[in-house]
C-alpha cells in the first residue's frame, strides 16, 4: 500500500468503542489516519445509484461531519465513496471498510485515494480468497462500530441486494435504520427497495438533514 498497515486490536486506543462491545470484537488491519474511538453513522446505498441518489448521499456525509461525526462506509462505488467525498469536504473524519487492505483494481485505488485525503481504511483482511466472508465481514466491522445507518438510496433486487444485507447486520447489532425516501420520478425497483426497508422497521427520512437527525437522535 505504500502506507504503513499497523494491527488495531481490542486493547488498542484507537480501536472503535463501539466495535469492542461486540462478542469476540476482530482483530483489525488500518491504514491511514487513526481510527475514531466515538460512534459514527454508517452510510451504505445501490452501487448503481442515479445521480440523485449520489447528491443525497454526498450531502448525508457533508452534514454529518459539520456535526462533527465520524462517517464510515464499505468503499462500494458511487453512494459510499460520495459519502465520504461529502465528509471529506467539510473536514470531517471518515472510515472505508473494504472487504480487504490488499485489494485490487479501483478498490485499492479508492484506498489509496482516501488515505491521501486523510481519511482511514480497516479491514478484518489483508487479503480475501473468500469474497463472501469479506463482505460479511465488511458489514459486520462497518455496522458494528456506528450508531446509525443511513440508506440514501436503495434498490429491490429479488435475489438480495448487499443494502438490505447492510440494514439487516445494524438491525441484529440494535442500530437504527434510516431510509431517504426516493423522488416520485424514481425507477420502480428504488421505490420497492425503500418500500421493503420501511416495511422492515426503517425510520424515513424526507431530507438529508431529517435522516442525520434521526440517526443521531
Amino acid at each position: 500500500m505504500g502506507y504503513g498497515i499497523r494491527i488495531v486490536d481490542a486493547e488498542s486506543p484507537e480501536y472503535p468503542r463501539l466495535l469492542r462491545l461486540l462478542p469476540n470484537p476482530p482483530r483489525l488491519y488500518a491504514v491511514g489516519r487513526t481510527l475514531p474511538r466515538e460512534p459514527a453513522v454508517a452510510v451504505a446505498s445501490a452501487r448503481d445509484a442515479d445521480e440523485h441518489g449520489i447528491s443525497l448521499a454526498r450531502e448525508v456525509g457533508h452534514l454529518l461531519a459539520q456535526r462533527g461525526v465520524p462517517v464510515a462506509t464499505g468503499l462500494s462505488r458511487g453512494v459510499d465513496e460520495a459519502a465520504l467525498d461529502g465528509a471529506l469536504s467539510a473536514g470531517g473524519v471518515t472510515v472505508g471498510v473494504p472487504p480487504s487492505l490488499y485489494a485490487r483494481g479501483r478498490l485499492r485505488r479508492e484506498v489509496r485515494r482516501l488515505v491521501g485525503m486523510g481519511g482511514a481504511a480497516v479491514s478484518e483482511r489483508l487479503e480475501a480468497s473468500d469474497i463472501r466472508r469479506a463482505l460479511a465481514e465488511r458489514n459486520w466491522i462497518t455496522v458494528g462500530m456506528t450508531k446509525a445507518l443511513i440508506v440514501a438510496y436503495a434498490r429491490y433486487r429479488q435475489s438480495g441486494w448487499g443494502t438490505l444485507i447492510a440494514a439487516r447486520t445494524a438491525w441484529r447489532l440494535g442500530r437504527p435504520v434510516v431510509v431517504l425516501r426516493p423522488p416520485d420520478s424514481a425507477p420502480k425497483d428504488a421505490v420497492l427497495g425503500f418500500e421493503t426497508l420501511a416495511k422492515l422497521g426503517a425510520l424515513v427520512a424526507e431530507t438529508p438533514e431529517e435522516a442525520v437527525e434521526r440517526a443521531l437522535a
